[in-house]
């Protein structure tokens, strides 16, 4: 266990890592500090090997060497157990722009161009890219992300509440200090969810000094948009009126 004696410490749960383009930015901008502690979770478990076997993790401790980061294949949900994962699938298909770049190259070598693009076709046809717009969702969105049910690859793995990651950071680490605690949130639609029982249980969090909120709201998400837009407004407005709490729109 790690005990650490500074005046003011931050802790950052970064949710819906993804390859940890949020956090970057973050850290670009200063809004994160070069030596917080960070939880960054990824519930898609096809990303979450990428990011492993891609080394991202290391290049990003290169950089910024005092920075303490766990990158964890772990869904935010409502509360913690399981969860199934709807990973979104996209058939990659090659460009116009990819396969006439290489036309040239294939001229010069006297062969024909209708057979190598009927070859790329081919090759990268049955090509799937597990792509951002991963969810938990029980009805994952389906025209707004131009997929339907068959490109979602589903997955079950372990998810844990907003009350019970923090309340597990703080385990791993003992601070003597006092804590600003930032929240990254882009989780694909369940941030209601997520931020309506944190919004249950957090009498338990005004022991910290402050709670800085940064979320990607997806109305477009679900089919009654304007209902989804209220539910929004109401949390938005209740977590506005805690003094030690700031809500700001991510992206």
């Amino acid at each position: 266990m790690k005990i650490i004696n500074k005046q003011i410490m931050q802790l950052v749960l970064d949710l819906g890592a993804h390859k940890l383009e949020g956090l970057k930015i973050l850290l670009n901008q200063k809004i994160v500090k070069e030596d917080s502690i960070v939880f960054s979770l990824e519930a898609n478990p096809f990303i979450f090997s990428d990011v492993l076997e891609s080394n991202i993790c290391e290049e990003l401790n290169m950089k910024y060497p005092n920075l303490m980061l766990n990158y964890l294949n772990l869904a935010v949900s409502k509360k913690s157990g399981f969860e199934k994962i709807n990973c979104g699938a996209i058939t990659f298909k090659p460009s116009y722009f990819f396969v006439n770049s290489l036309s040239n190259s294939i001229k010069k070598l006297g062969q024909s161009i209708d057979l190598f693009k009927n070859y790329a076709r081919y090759k990268l046809k049955a090509k799937l890219h597990v792509g951002q717009h991963s969810n938990i969702l029980k009805n994952p969105p389906t025209k707004f992300l131009e997929v339907d049910d068959s490109n979602y690859i589903q997955k079950i793995i372990p998810s844990i509440s907003l009350k019970d990651l923090i309340n597990e950071a703080l385990k791993k680490i003992k601070i003597s200090s006092s804590i600003h605690l930032t929240i990254k949130i882009d989780i694909e639609g369940a941030e209601y969810q997520v931020l309506e029982e944190f919004i249950k249980t957090y009498d338990e969090f005004k022991k910290f000094k402050r709670i800085n909120f940064f979320v990607e709201w997806h109305e477009g998400y679900y089919e009654n948009k304007s209902e989804t837009m209220q539910k929004k407004e109401k949390i938005k407005s209740f977590l506005q009126k805690i003094p030690n709490v700031v809500i700001n729109d991510w992206m």
